[in-house]
């Protein structure tokens, strides 16, 4: 088996190459090889990245919730992992806890209190909201 990349000390690595493998989680941090050779990392911003999805104007993060009550657990970052903007919290007691289904620069999220939620990815915005418990 080939070594995919050189371990660096807590948890990172450095890409060998510059290959083009797009964004991947490795040991718990999206990792990006970019067309010019360089890597770029993202840590998580709260707690653990739970799904992502690379769009065509960035790449949109789910971190696990626990803990977050009032801040928003989503959010995109640009083409090179550097944050753009969060999407709209669900509320001061409320907390995306289902997967993203997305379509497009659009998303269905799902809140622990029973809400769906219908997102413009790409600004953040919400823009409807209906009760689904």
């Amino acid at each position: 088996m080939e070594e995919y990349g050189k371990k660096l000390g807590m948890g990172f690595f450095s890409l060998q190459g510059g290959e083009n493998i797009g964004t991947r989680l490795i040991n718990g941090n999206l990792t990006k090889s970019l067309p010019d050779g360089r890597t770029r990392v993202h840590c998580p911003m709260y707690t653990k990245i739970k799904e992502f999805s690379e769009l065509d104007f960035g790449t949109v993060v789910r971190e696990d919730y626990y803990r977050l009550q009032g801040q928003s657990s989503i959010y995109v970052l640009d083409e090179e992992l550097e944050f753009s903007h969060f999407i709209d919290c669900p509320g001061m007691s409320d907390v995306y806890s289902e997967p993203m289904q997305i379509e497009g620069e659009l998303a269905n999220l799902g809140s622990w209190r029973g809400f769906t939620f219908r997102v413009n990815l790409k600004t953040g915005e919400v823009f409807e909201r209906a009760m689904i418990r």
